[in-house]
């Protein structure tokens, strides 16, 4: 099976990516896209997913306010550093989960070159899974994540869960428009999605 050649991350059925042009915000890591995943073709090629959609189910039913990780599609070869601005929308045919996030594989400043608008959901027959990568900017974050922090990257990094503790809690009661693009369209785009059963034969 491809899953005992290729790491995790590497693995992925037969999908559909819709990539938005023109899109206002530019980010190092990640290309603002949706991807449709069919649930059991994903699951034979690589079993484990099939504990992130139980996690998300658990999710969508429980909506924590404040989950400490949300499961998440495409897999990265990196942690999941924060969880904000955590909301629960329905779209057409599912439901789903939307935060700002940024993943990274040290303890790196949340930032504008990094950060994103999250989006994983599922369809109400469980067949689909759907996900967006949208990258956002805003005044609190950092303009890149590789300048040096006032205190020093030791300092910054001993105290780095408490970083991303006020963070997350300074970005609760920041507006949807404090965001670029502001955060009230991206959900809306995400709630207008229709999924049908045969998207990808």
């Amino acid at each position: 099976p491809p899953s005992a050649d290729l790491p995790i991350w590497g693995v992925n059925p037969d999908l559909i990516e819709i990539t938005l042009t023109g899109y206002p915000v530019v980010n190092e890591y990640h290309e603002p896209i949706v991807r449709i995943y069919p649930v059991a073709d994903y699951v034979a090629l690589e079993p484990r997913i099939q504990t992130i959609v139980d996690e998300l189910q658990v999710l969508l039913t429980s909506q924590d306010p404040n989950p400490a990780s949300i499961p998440f599609v495409p897999l990265f070869n990196a942690a999941q550093m924060m969880q904000a601005q955590v909301a629960y929308l329905n779209f057409r045919n599912g439901q789903g989960v939307r935060f700002i996030t940024q993943y990274g594989q040290a303890a790196m400043p949340i930032s504008n070159d990094s950060a994103f608008y999250a989006f994983i959901g599922l369809t109400e027959d469980d067949a689909y899974l759907i996900s967006a990568i949208l990258p956002v900017t805003h005044p609190l974050f950092y303009e890149d994540n590789m300048t040096e922090p006032e205190e020093g990257w030791a300092a910054f990094s001993e105290n780095y869960e408490t970083y991303i503790s006020n963070m997350e809690a300074e970005l609760i009661t920041e507006p949807a428009d404090s965001f670029f693009p502001h955060l009230t369209p991206l959900d809306e785009m995400m709630a207008s999605f229709l999924i049908p059963p045969d998207a990808i034969p």
